[in-house]
């Protein structure tokens, strides 16, 4: 943990050489995810009649689950070490961006053994483009016969909960000839990694070529396997987003800005948190109200133009939106207010207050946003920033949680760190972000491994879904939330910014 200083250790590690002990955490990074890949091939697994998760995929074989688990313990510390060594390397972006290209067209061929989504994607293409339906307004469920709906579970009764730009590029897929679970799926992941890719230059123009931050997002464990690994569109969804506060800071474009987030929105809904920041960060730069008021109303119409047109395929936008909250509503999983929820329900405290949780989450998201947009506005916070924390605070206090959700998270933080200028706040973004993508990874093995093997077995009593909830919990939230803040200055330094400020 960064702060903590120890004279024997230091003086070893100066002792490595930084390139070569570099590369040598690339190499072994890169077997462990060949050895992972072998171990759950998407062409081998990918011919079955249903989805499987890494808990059924590992049964007869349990020593595979414990090469996935201790091959996520030793990606996780090589990337922990290449952020120390890549501080110490002459020109690390060219080694930190080769490196991460390699895993990621490793990992393009894993099998999705956390999630599903991949295949609902191709299947919501396959609605449009075999079946003649709007997949924004009709479920899956309206083709009962088509092969892939078991692979879809229960959102096969809802309409797509992504957005109109989504649908085309499912419904582009499908017209090219992907249409299967193993060429659809691999022509997903093809479209996760050149997102991978370009999200890779973004950062380093936002950056201007910071190799630590670009490391973040690069050698990421979580961004790396529900990236490229399990083609989850919300990397494309915050690649666009961050493209347009890009767009933003550093050339002031303010239209392209807007335009560009109403795309990023019309991939996945969530990313619209960002848009008032963004509004406010852009009426702050005018000089006057009257100019203000100009650019806020032309900023209004032109995304919700944005929005329109790209709904006109998709019409009437209003019946895929209203779906929206029904599917949020439903959702109790791994999340502060799901966890008081339950214990709610534990002690059958009965309607309205069973929902108390969600509308005080739903209460402390407003406060903190009201507060974010205040520093933004008040030039105390950067954009970047706020962003982050705007979707951190929202994954505190949403009702629903997917592992896969800190992506959001990752380009934002690296794009934070840099642009800060104090080495503890830079120093906590950087291992805040990490440790939420660490303790969001690790938390499928407790609900697949944990749960269905030690606590539904033999060697420890049946747990329910409260008790699991009281086990990832304090794990997925509270490490992250609360270990970086032990990250302190030395006393040298302390010393050192007192003597700057009595100068």
């Amino acid at each position: 943990m960064p702060g903590v200083y120890n004279p024997y250790s230091m003086r070893m590690l100066r002792t490595v050489n930084p390139p070569v002990a570099f590369a040598l955490l690339g190499l072994l990074t890169a077997a462990v995810y060949a050895g992972i890949v072998y171990l759950y091939p998407l062409t081998v697994f990918g011919v079955a009649t249903r989805p499987y998760d890494l808990e059924q995929l590992s049964r007869g074989r349990p020593w595979a689950a414990g090469f996935y688990v201790v091959g996520l313990l030793t990606v996780f510390a090589a990337f922990a070490a290449a952020a120390w060594l890549v501080r110490r390397m002459r020109r690390p972006l060219a080694p930190v961006v080769g490196f991460g290209v390699l895993f990621a067209l490793i990992l393009v061929w894993i099998y999705p053994v956390t999630a599903i989504d991949v295949f609902y994607y191709v299947l919501q293409g396959r609605q449009e483009v075999i079946y003649d339906l709007n997949p924004l307004v009709e479920p899956a469920s309206q083709v009962p016969n088509d092969p892939l709906v078991p692979f879809v579970g229960e959102w096969s009764t809802f309409p797509s909960p992504y957005g109109p730009i989504w649908g085309v590029v499912s419904a582009t897929v499908v017209r090219l000839g992907f249409v299967g679970p193993i060429d659809g799926a691999l022509a997903f992941k093809a479209i996760a990694l050149a997102v991978y890719g370009l999200c890779l230059l973004l950062l380093i123009w936002g950056t201007n070529g910071n190799a630590v931050a670009v490391l973040l997002f690069a050698w990421n464990p979580l961004v790396l396997l529900q990236g490229p690994g399990h083609a989850h569109n919300d990397l494309a969804m915050i690649a666009v987003a961050a493209a347009a506060l890009v767009i933003w800071e550093k050339r002031r474009w303010w239209a392209a800005a807007i335009v560009v987030l109403a795309l990023a929105a019309s991939i996945k809904i969530p990313v619209l948190i960002l848009g008032p920041l963004l509004l406010v960060s852009i009426l702050r730069a005018e000089p006057t109200w009257r100019r203000r008021s100009g650019v806020f109303g032309a900023a209004v119409l032109l995304g919700a133009a944005t929005l329109v047109i790209a709904f006109v395929p998709y019409w009437p936008p209003w019946v895929s939106l209203a779906g929206l909250p029904k599917v949020y509503a439903s959702q109790h999983t791994y999340a502060i207010v799901s966890l008081v929820w339950l214990g709610l329900m534990n002690l059958h405290v009965g309607s309205p207050w069973v929902e108390g949780p969600r509308v005080l989450g739903l209460l402390v998201l407003l406060a903190g946003y009201g507060y974010l947009l205040r520093q933004v506005w008040l030039g105390r916070m950067a954009l970047y920033a706020a962003g982050f924390w705007a979707f951190f605070l929202y994954l505190l206090t949403a009702a629903s949680y997917r592992i896969w959700y800190p992506l959001w998270l990752v380009p934002l933080a690296a794009l934070s760190i840099g642009e800060m200028g104090d080495g503890i706040a830079r120093a906590r973004m950087y291992w805040r972000t990490y440790l939420i993508s660490l303790t969001s990874e690790l938390s499928i093995l407790m609900f697949y491994l944990v749960w269905r093997w030690l606590l539904n077995g033999t060697v420890l009593p049946k747990a329910d879904w409260f008790a699991m909830h009281l086990l990832v919990i304090p794990w997925q939230f509270g490490v992250p939330l609360l270990a970086p803040l032990l990250i302190r200055r030395r006393p040298a330094e302390r010393s050192e910014t007192t003597q700057k400020g009595e100068g």
